[in-house]
């Protein structure tokens, strides 16, 4: 045995490169990723306040992304409600325009006339708008499109709505106030009398369906099937269908006329082209802050515009029920749109009291509540970028300092190499 080094100090100086090794590549880690460590136990001093930052920003991101999905949807909303604005603006000055020239010739009314069904059909686009599989004015039932006038043609409108058998629903409540199907199960079969009664055999059937409401009558055995304005009700078991409407200060001559006997087989439904519901919506912008979305394709501000295009529409040229031979429709019409536009038109009220609700004041709701979900996202967006920086002080490392000790350690253990070498070198046959 002629070496110097031992097995006992030899194994010493591999066990302190070893270690040297592996601080290395713990360096050689942290430098290409940045970070101190690759996992909590890395930053076991600061691993439960790191664990709550993270858990806190984590939370924020949500909240962003979510008022974000909603900022979307707002703004597609008022891109929809400032169109359907245009589209009433416009068909108001065309009856404007109709109310300062008159007499009137069929030309004239036919064009009016188109104008009014294809902005009833422009309204209905824009209420059946969709964002992500979601109708924006369906209320609760935001997988169902809200509005179906059914009808595709101004023609097809006025063969249905004729203006004197079957009349445009004039007040809110006939409009869009119910939608019921009585079978007879619900009326215990009904009895027609006097060629324009129609009573149910059980009361309080009709209790729902009000004066100006469109109703239909099937599975007649009589030969009554067919659409039918009400004109008068007892409010429980019996409706009328000939005679005058009254609604409010305005009043509509309807004429009808029925097979007279039991049918005790016919439906009677109640329907309209609202499809949605009224339910709102609330939408959580922060921890102690939320919006409450009521907007629906009913509010008074579309209703009372798509009422207005309706009682124009209706009733074809020449006929008892057409336009120029009913042109107060023409000044009702024009006071249901300055109430739809402005928040205080002074416009008067044709059919009694309307509901408050305008383009301008849904304007300024969506107005407010895009600029309650930008400012909670600048608040989170500053949060946020302090929680980062915190996080950041946790787990990236110090790039120069790192650099350094790479360095110094990569130096160390290259001469820890050339010592061994050197000392596996030596021999007592040199010294002897």
């Amino acid at each position: 045995m002629s070496r110097i080094a031992t097995f006992a100090a030899s194994n010493t100086l591999l066990g302190h490169m070893g270690r040297v090794q592996s601080r290395l590549h713990d360096q050689q880690v942290q430098v290409s990723t940045e970070k101190v460590a690759r996992a909590y136990s890395g930053v076991a001093a600061d691993a439960g306040r790191l664990v709550g930052l993270e858990t806190t920003r984590a939370a924020i991101g949500r909240s962003i992304d979510n008022n974000a999905i909603m900022q979307t949807r707002l703004e597609a909303t008022d891109v929809a409600v400032e169109a359907m604005g245009d589209t009433m603006r416009d068909f108001r000055a065309v009856l404007l325009d109709l109310a300062a020239n008159q007499p009137l010739d069929e030309a004239h009314v036919t064009a009016v006339q188109d104008w009014a069904f294809r902005s009833l059909k422009d309204m209905e686009s824009y209420l059946n708008t969709e964002v992500n599989g979601r109708f924006l004015f369906a209320g609760g039932c935001a997988t169902t499109p809200p509005a179906d006038l059914a009808l595709t043609t101004v023609a097809d409108f006025q063969a249905h709505f004729d203006g004197e058998s079957i009349v445009y629903p004039p007040t809110r409540a006939a409009h869009v106030g119910v939608r019921a199907s009585l079978s007879p199960t619900a009326t215990s079969g009904l009895t027609i009398s006097g060629g324009d009664t129609i009573t149910a055999g059980t009361p309080g059937a009709f209790a729902n369906v009000v004066v100006g409401a469109t109703v239909r009558l099937s599975g007649s055995g009589l030969g009554n099937d067919g659409d039918y304005t009400v004109v008068l009700t007892n409010g429980s078991d019996q409706i009328t269908i000939s005679g005058t409407l009254f609604a409010g200060p305005a009043s509509f001559a309807v004429a009808n006329s029925l097979g007279n006997g039991a049918e005790p087989s016919a439906t009677l439904a109640v329907g309209n082209w609202y499809a949605g519901d009224t339910h709102g919506q609330s939408h959580q912008v922060d921890e102690s802050r939320s919006l409450e979305l009521a907007l629906d394709g009913i509010d008074p501000a579309f209703e009372k515009a798509i009422r207005a295009m309706g009682l124009i529409a209706q009733g074809g040229y020449g006929t008892a029920g057409g336009l120029e031979q009913n042109l107060e429709r023409v000044d009702w019409a024009i006071a249901l749109l300055d109430s739809a536009l402005n928040r205080a038109s002074g416009a008067p009220e044709p059919f009694g009291a309307e509901l408050d609700g305008s383009i301008e004041s849904v304007r300024m709701d969506l107005g407010f509540n895009l600029t309650v979900l930008d400012e909670a996202n600048e608040r989170h967006r500053t949060l946020a970028a302090s929680l980062d920086n915190q996080v950041a002080e946790i787990e990236n490392i110090d790039p120069l300092e790192a650099l350094t000790r790479l360095l110094d350690d990569g130096r160390a253990l290259e001469a820890s190499y050339q010592v061994v070498a050197r000392i596996r070198q030596f021999s007592l046959m040199n010294y002897l």
